[in-house]
């Protein structure tokens, strides 16, 4: 019998072994590793609450002017929903070798009406409901019609399927010009500028469908000037052009829709966290800075192409800024990370709007004939 047992009646109660040193300093490490991130969140809780007091922000901005309303459109009056029987009558395989085929076809001199014919043939009722589309009065994607849909995260349609019948129409207007079949030729390239127009003017878009409306009105025009060129078109189809495409230029309604459904997209994607900058403590400057940034593209929507290059603003940071000054000016000048936020989209802004001066021009030199 041990000391232990004999001090305590006979029970036996184990030695407690003093823990290794070692042990003990990995749940220290351990406890301080957990510690550390409620540590930093109080301090940066406590910096929040203080610049807040400091530096307090502004009332809320008025935006009411940006909001969207909620739209009714008629299913009958509505190319949705003959673009999307066009894209569920595409063929289940082959799509990604037909664009690259078609790419190869209307981008070349040379051409082969039999290889034409039948790349288009598995698509024909595909084009006969984009030609349904063609005919309605607008173009909306129903889910958009109400403003709450607008929300992060959004759902778009999917656009490669559109893309696909884009380039069938497309090859199927040089196909019928190839083959002599003129009035025929203008009559599809007229599709693709209508389609286009009804998705550039769609009343409560995205940007997605705003470019996809640039796109098929490029393939439509590009047809259309090709035969207002040939000598040996008749001279009443080429005035039936002239005449008729002005109808089809951009008002730009249907862009600043673009930009106000943007603004509304990304006030919730604030609203809910998801986007850091440098003042999202003063929420309310943040969502002014936004609000100002939307109102100078919209105002630019309705700037003449002669002179829009004058009305773009001054780069935050330029390709000409040292890097350590450019590190001050966006963790130091206020809204420093907006503001390049703002420069790399207004970079994309100036492309989007030079392809619409460059369709703008198309159609004035169209309607000029036969000047």
């Amino acid at each position: 019998m041990s000391m232990n047992e004999e001090q305590n009646g006979g029970n036996i109660i184990p030695d407690i072994a003093p823990k290794p040193p070692r042990r003990r300093k990995l749940l220290k490490v351990l406890l301080i590793i957990i510690a550390i991130p409620f540590v930093l969140l109080l301090l940066v809780k406590a910096a929040f609450s203080i610049l807040s007091f400091v530096f307090p922000d502004s009332p809320p901005p008025d935006d009411s002017y940006l909001m969207l309303q909620t739209l009714n459109i008629p299913k009958e009056d509505n190319a949705f929903y003959d673009l999307e029987r066009a894209s569920s009558t595409l063929p289940q395989s082959g799509n990604n070798e037909f664009s690259s085929e078609v790419a190869v076809l209307l981008s070349g001199k040379t051409w082969d009406s039999e290889k034409s014919s039948s790349l288009i043939s598995p698509y024909a009722t595909s084009m006969k409901y984009f030609n349904d589309a063609s005919l309605r009065k607008f173009y909306q994607v129903p889910s958009f019609e109400r403003p709450e849909n607008i929300s992060y995260p959004v759902v778009y349609p999917p656009t490669i399927p559109l893309r696909i019948i884009l380039r069938a129409v497309a090859l199927d207007a040089r196909t019928l010009y190839e083959e002599g079949k003129i009035v025929e030729s203008v009559d599809r390239s007229f599709e693709l500028v209508r389609v286009g127009a009804l998705m550039e003017s769609s009343p409560q878009q995205s940007f997605l469908d705003y470019l996809i409306g640039m796109n098929a009105k490029r393939f439509g025009l590009e047809r259309l000037s090709k035969i207002i060129a040939d000598a040996h078109v008749e001279k009443g189809i080429k005035e039936r052009i002239a005449r008729d495409v002005i109808l089809y230029r951009d008002d730009g309604k249907g862009l600043v829709s673009g930009f106000k459904f943007e603004y509304v997209l990304n006030k919730s994607i604030r609203n809910n966290g998801q986007r850091v900058d440098t003042y999202n403590l003063r929420p309310n400057i943040t969502s002014g800075y936004f609000m100002n940034n939307t109102d100078y593209l919209i105002n630019r929507v309705h700037v003449p192409c002669s002179e829009f290059a004058s009305t773009s603003r001054k780069k935050f940071i330029d390709s000409g800024t040292p890097e350590w000054l450019a590190f001050i000016k966006v963790f130091v000048v206020p809204n420093g990370l907006g503001k390049i936020f703002f420069s790399v989209q207004d970079d994309a802004m100036d492309s989007l709007f030079k392809k619409r001066c460059d369709e703008e021009a198309t159609i004035n030199t169209l309607s000029k004939f036969p000047d």
